[in-house]
Formats: structure tokens, sequence, C-alpha cells
């Protein structure tokens, strides 16, 4: 009877690439950083032996993915850009945290806020961009064709368009734990205020003008939709317990037309026509919750006494203690997307990841028990 040959191990790879069983184990896992040529040279004996890689790396290598000086662009509306200037911006806490751990490693950041996708293929083909960083929703065709020249990440809630790398905050946690927190406060009438922006100045999201074939693009059209839709899982699927009462309310925004103050007296004129007034409001942005707590002043209604505000973003409001507000990690975001840059260039083919950290709940002045 002839012998079996005999089985190759990690080792044997190793013994014969001149490295460790761990470095080929890594190397087959798609996990940690190795030298291009090495891997290269441990995939082409494993595929010899019959043995295939298993993780995220598995489709592909290049040597790009492993340089320390990333070259990366972020796109930003018109409307970002200008707040990124005074440091009020979610866009400048990313970029702020980006540049910095990009200079420790020699890599560069850009910002455009383009007019059209030629403009974005120029600026990626002239400064030989490694990734972009989307801090806005683009169409379908440009993600398409972005994706032929670089890693493309999203750093914002958009997370509808399929087979694109995302990370952002954990938008059913953040519900959750505003929706506790007022619960323990004894809050059983809540009211769940959210915006969606139309033609934003420089918005790259050119929905009404696109003949699309793509559902998704309008599926994601508010910068908040993520956020409201798990708004509308929390009051409509999972809060049913007796006595709670929860008002759904979305608004479209026309830029054109209407100032933030003209859409928070929109809700508050729902708010007050209710029968049973709710003693709490949460609206999906720091500036909303400013505004509607001004109004709410001048007709009458102290905050926190007669109604608590609970916002999003963790504005310098916010972090005063002015306003109860879920304070977005976004540092900690602007940390992974080097290595989901990384990550995607060392496997153009591989499965999109969608990462989601979770934020953190900071109490203000904004927020009380409910009244009697």
């Amino acid at each position: 009877m002839a012998k079996q040959p005999r089985a190759r191990t990690l080792q044997d790879i190793g013994d014969i690439t001149g490295v460790s069983a761990m470095t080929v184990s890594r190397v087959l896992r798609g996990s940690g950083r190795v030298k291009a040529d090495t891997r290269d040279r441990i995939l082409k004996i494993a595929a010899e032996f019959g043995k295939e890689p298993i993780g995220p790396l598995s489709n592909g290598s290049s040597g790009i993915a492993e340089t320390s000086d990333l070259r990366l662009l972020v796109l930003v509306t018109a409307v970002e850009k200008a707040s990124m200037e005074t440091g009020e911006s979610f866009g400048g806490e990313v970029a702020g945290a980006l540049t910095g751990r990009l200079e420790q490693n020699g890599g560069q950041l850009d910002y455009l806020c383009p007019k059209d996708l030629n403009e974005v293929e120029e600026f990626v083909a002239r400064r030989r961009v490694h990734g972009v960083v989307l801090r806005t929703l683009i169409p379908n065709h440009w993600l398409e064709s972005l994706e032929t020249r670089c890693a493309v990440i999203y750093a914002a809630s958009h997370d509808f368009q399929s087979k694109v790398d995302a990370v952002y905050s954990n938008e059913n946690r953040s519900a959750a734990q505003i929706y506790q927190k007022l619960q323990s406060l004894d809050h059983r009438h809540i009211m769940w205020c959210g915006l969606i922006d139309r033609h934003q100045p420089g918005d790259l999201r050119l929905f009404e003008s696109l003949d699309s074939e793509y559902a998704t693009e309008r599926f994601a059209s508010s910068v908040h939709g993520v956020r409201h839709a798990a708004w509308a899982n929390l009051v409509y699927c999972q809060t049913k317990e007796q006595g709670m009462c929860h008002k759904f309310i979305v608004l479209e925004r026309d830029w054109n037309k209407c100032s933030l103050d003209d859409m928070a007296n929109q809700f508050l004129d729902k708010f007050f026509k209710l029968k049973q007034r709710p003693t709490a409001l949460v609206v999906d942005c720091d500036p909303l919750a400013e505004a509607m707590e001004r109004l709410l002043n001048d007709r009458g209604v102290s905050v926190p006494q007669d109604v608590s505000i609970v916002s999003y973003g963790g504005s310098k409001g916010a972090l005063s203690g002015k306003f109860a507000s879920i304070d977005l990690p976004m540092a900690e975001i602007a940390g992974c997307i080097p290595e989901l840059i990384r990550r995607r260039l060392s496997a153009p083919h591989a499965p999109a990841v969608s990462m989601q950290f979770e934020a953190v709940l900071l109490d203000g002045a904004s927020l009380g028990p409910a009244p009697n």
C-alpha cells in the first residue's frame, strides 16, 4: 500500500519562506502587518501546499497597502467646510484626528468640496491619493468610479449603499441610551424630532436632478437617515410598554426657503397642538436643540422644568454642560480609517465592512425629571 504524503503544516511553509509559523498564520488569516514581498512569497508556497487564505485579505495584495505615508482626501459639503474653519464641525474633528494619525508616519490629508466628479478624479490622479474619506453622501456612479482609482470609505452615518466600507457611531445604541435615560427620569411622553435637509449649499447629493437607476440614493437622502431609522425602530417596534407615548415627527427643510428657527417653530407648533404634551424632546442635532430651547422660552415654557431636551453632536454647548447630548466619537472613528484604507487597498474585492462605535450620552442642564 502506497504511503500517503504527509500533510504540510504552517511550520513547513514558514521553514521554506524563512518566517515563523505565526507569521504564516497572520498572512493566511489576513491580520497584522507583513511586508508585501514576504506575504506574496508565503501565499505562493501556501497555494502549492493546497492551503488557501481564510481572512479578509484573501482576495489579493498590494505593496501600497503597507506604506506608512498614506495620502487621503476628505470630501465635504460647502457648509461643513466653512464650519470646519471655526472648529465646530464633526468633520473637523475627524480631519484633526486623521491629520495627527497620518503625520506620525509621514502621511498627508487634503480636503475638497468638489463641483463634479471630474474634479475629484483629477485631484486623486494628480496627488496620487490612496483613499477618499466621505463626509457626505455621493451618488452611486461617483462611488463606482472612485473605487476603480483608490480606496473609499464613509466616515458619516450613510450606510445604505452596498459594497463600500463605512465607520460611524451606533445609532441604535444611541437611541436606546436616550430612551433609557428619559425613562429613568419618569418621562412617559417623548417627541422625537428629525430634519431632512434639501438643497443644502454645496451638497453632493444631487438627487432631485439625477435620473438614477439606484433607489438607494434616494433612501439615503437625509444626512440623518440612519438616525431616523433607529428612532423609528425604537418607537414603533421596541417600546410598546404600558403607559408609554411616543410622537415621531420628521420634517423636510428647504435651505433655499427655511431657516433653522423656521423649522424649530414648525416642530413646536406640533408640540403645542398635542392633547398630551410631551415632557421630553429628542432632536437630531445640537443647533436645532439650541433654537428650540430659545423659542420655547419665548413661548413661556421653561427647559427643563416644563420640558427636557436631548440632542446629538457633542458641540461646545453640550460639552460645557448646557445641553444633554449624544457625544459622537469622531476621534475614535478617525483613528481606524487608515487601517480600513490599507485593508481595502490590500484586498479590493474583500467583503465590505461597517464598523460602529458606541457614543456617550452627556448629561446637561436641558435634562431633568418629568414634571408632575
